[in-house]
């Protein structure tokens, strides 16, 4: 596109935005969002389904935008897969110089537990088999573990595993919901220095927790043979996608680890099993990864297209999975923190994220630009209802204060979520019926002049005979960035 032709395409991400049937506990439909409605209502449209765990990485959703590929919910380890891999043999190589163990850490769930079994499985007798002196397991049960009961039967599952092999030990149990009690920073420094709880066995640390939600559980060591402590001469290997709540933690370990040590075998040999938000210079060796080449910031780079992302802070590590790394050449508008940033609740950048952007858009200086508000979800997690309400109503001004700037730029506004959880999504709606997986529906709209549109269905037909899937928003763009509008 020359600079006379600049149609600006706007993509709008609004994290939490989900539509549902249900009236009860619907932050969208209680919000009368009239300009979503209309919106909605005249333009072409279609209803994203994605069926997920309930519990599942929320930025999986970031990654089926970026490159149009459904993200990868199943890794499987084999050993042939791991006698492939030269760099991790390496990285093994390094820990058995230095007399150091493997410590795997895994969030725990109840739909993940098979999944989670049968890589440390396969983990497991690879160190056995490379000499490794020892494996040690760090499990964090997150909130899908709604019991004990529950909980003692994934470690049951674990130990009878790891029984079989006659090598590794579960090293220590945590709740990922226990930063938000005890801050993330006491959690690293229980695990790192081996002072947290110590107990005989791990069913002997469930039954001393005194809340009965496993996801609440305080870190406890449970005393084994050797130390358990995590060593930084040590290979961290996380065989799991962790949620938000264990990623702080994780970050933490890594960067004290790294700032108490400069020999050469130390958290730079740092494993995991799949891509995920990770905002540190230290590398991570991943053994599955998508292709760079084919995320959408990438393709437009290499067409000299610019690009400019418009969020908050709290969004910056939720982008991050979106454009890899890509950043670089990526404009970034973030607006300044509020004063009362440092309070507990929830406070939203909404309005300042909609002034940047439409600066940006009135500039006509940039191609493709990504606006991520703030997530919806978090206000929900947060337990206002209310709050949640009068968010989705800053919102749904703020579309139409970007779309009528987009329109009259003769652009284009792609308004989308990665994610639900505003349209009614709670513990118990999950824990009910089949808790294992829900259906996601959310909303993708194309305004322009040339996609006007009535539908002749209501929302909620639409919802049901929906088939559309979050790959194809990476499709639109694709389409509307090539100024191929007949596709």
């Amino acid at each position: 596109m020359t600079q006379k032709e600049r149609k600006p395409v706007v993509l709008i991400i609004a994290d939490g935005f989900g539509l549902s049937t249900s009236w009860q506990g619907n932050a969208i439909t209680t919000a009368d969002a009239t300009n979503f409605s209309t919106y909605w209502h005249d333009y072409r449209h279609l209803v994203l389904q994605s069926t997920r765990d309930v519990y599942d990485d929320y930025y999986a959703g970031y990654t089926e935008i970026a490159t149009g590929q459904p993200n990868k919910s199943r890794v499987r380890l084999t050993q042939e897969f791991l006698s492939d891999n030269r760099q991790f043999l390496s990285s093994l190589d390094s820990v058995k110089r230095s007399n150091a163990s493997i410590q795997v850490l895994a969030q725990v769930s109840d739909y993940n537990l098979e999944e989670t079994v049968e890589n440390l499985a396969e983990i497991a007798r690879f160190a056995k088999r490379n000499s490794i002196i020892g494996l040690f397991v760090h499990l964090f049960f997150d909130s899908s573990v709604l019991t004990k009961s529950d909980a003692i039967a994934c470690l049951s599952a674990i130990e009878s595993s790891l029984k079989k092999i006659e090598y590794g030990q579960i090293a220590s149990l945590s709740g990922c919901k226990n930063n938000k009690k005890h801050g993330t920073a006491s959690v690293v420094k229980m695990l790192l220095s081996g002072k947290a709880r110590t107990v005989l066995s791990a069913k002997q640390a469930l039954t001393l927790q005194k809340s009965e939600t496993p996801a609440e559980m305080s870190p406890t060591i449970i005393k084994l043979r050797h130390n358990p402590k995590i060593s930084s001469f040590d290979l961290p290997f996380l065989l799991s996608v962790p949620s938000p709540q264990l990623t702080d933690v994780l970050r933490e370990i890594i960067i004290s680890a790294n700032e108490k040590t400069s020999r050469a075998v130390s958290f730079l040999d740092f494993w995991a099993i799949s891509e995920f938000p990770f905002d540190l210079h230290t590398k991570v060796h991943y053994f599955f990864q998508k292709d760079r080449q084919i995320y959408l910031s990438n393709m437009l780079y290499k067409q000299e297209l610019s690009q400019v992302l418009v969020t908050d802070q709290d969004n910056l590590h939720n982008l991050e999975t979106y454009y890899l790394d890509s950043l670089e050449h990526v404009k970034i508008k973030v607006p300044l923190a509020r004063a009362e940033s440092h309070l507990k609740k929830q406070t939203s950048t909404t309005e300042e994220i909609t002034d940047l952007a439409l600066q940006v858009i009135t500039q006509k200086q940039y191609d493709f630009i990504t606006i991520n508000f703030p997530s919806l979800y978090r206000f929900t997690q947060a337990g206002s209802f209310a709050e949640c309400v009068t968010e989705v109503k800053l919102l749904d001004k703020s579309l139409d204060r970007i779309v009528k700037e987009a329109l009259a730029a003769s652009g284009y506004v792609v308004f989308c979520s990665a994610f639900g959880g505003a349209e009614g999504t709670t513990d118990s709606e999950a824990a009910s019926a089949d808790k294992k997986q829900k259906k996601l529906h959310l909303p993708f709209i194309i305004i322009s002049a040339e996609t006007k549109h009535r539908s002749k269905e209501t929302l909620l037909q639409e919802i049901v005979h929906s088939k559309a899937d979050l790959t194809n928003v990476f499709d639109a763009l694709k389409i509307l960035l090539s100024g191929d509008q007949e596709s």
